[in-house]
């Protein structure tokens, strides 16, 4: 069954055509990827998806829930060296470009020294073998996840957007399922080569974590394309609406 991402407003008319911002690629990452691209569309990242589980917290029950309780994969690359060390890569290339011809161990692409080396900038994060073992599957309160370097990191830095967010996602787990704990960071398992892995965001009853193990020939992953710049533009509106409303809530 098809999800409902789009409220009655999210769509673009084309030639007497009705084109929906947000649109589904159900399947194998590396045959769905390139699909999303050829579009025309771009794939959501980490931040991408859990702002608009924020966005879409007034929107029709349908659209609401199939954003809140179904998972997603990203263009997030959760990049793992064999010492044990990690790299989170924004808008990663290799995972973009990825397809039916991409060397693969364990489901996983495999990346050699050279493009290992090469992942740097700032849209690159490196993480320690010791931040790794740290961090991984463990679970931040609402309080804590604002220190967080690698949230901070996924959210492009924007502290003030990632505490917004999250503060509505904690509010929603703990009315719904109890949850304080939640949005887990986990890392894949060390191999003898690099490895090459799309971050995907878990249902918010799995406490909407960030997992870092997604096979990429997996039938069931599940990507999210939207129109650029109309997507961007449309939800930075409805989170600049939403952030007026929760401050006229608060103002006394």
């Amino acid at each position: 069954m098809a999800l409902d991402l789009n409220t009655e407003n999210e769509y673009i008319e084309i030639d007497g055509q009705k084109i929906p911002v947000y649109r589904e690629f159900f399947g194998p990452y590396i045959q769905q990827m390139p699909l999303l691209l050829q579009s025309g569309r771009e794939a959501m990242s980490v931040a991408d998806v859990l702002i608009r589980r924020y966005a879409v917290q007034d929107a029709p029950e349908k659209v609401k829930a199939d954003w809140h309780d179904r998972y997603f994969c990203t263009s997030v690359g959760n990049n793992q060296f064999r010492d044990g060390s990690a790299k989170l890569v924004l808008h990663d290339d290799y995972l973009i470009r990825v397809n039916s011809d991409t060397p693969l161990r364990e489901g996983a692409a495999v990346l050699s020294d050279e493009q290992w080396e090469s992942l740097t900038g700032k849209n690159v994060l490196y993480i320690s073998p010791e931040r790794v073992k740290e961090i991984d599957r463990q679970r931040y309160t609402k309080e804590s996840i604002r220190d967080s370097p690698e949230w901070n990191f996924l959210f492009e830095g924007n502290s003030s957007t990632l505490k917004t967010v999250t503060e509505y996602l904690f509010s929603e787990m703990e009315r719904r399922f109890q949850y304080t704990e939640a949005l887990e960071i986990c890392f894949d398992h060390v191999q003898d080569v690099h490895t090459n892995r799309s971050a995907y965001v878990i249902v918010l009853e799995n406490r909407s974590r960030l997992n870092g193990w997604r096979n990429l020939v997996n039938v069931n992953c599940r990507l999210v394309g939207f129109l650029a710049p109309e997507a961007l533009m449309h939800q930075a509106k409805l989170l600049e609406e939403m952030l007026q409303l929760h401050s006229h809530k608060h103002t006394p």
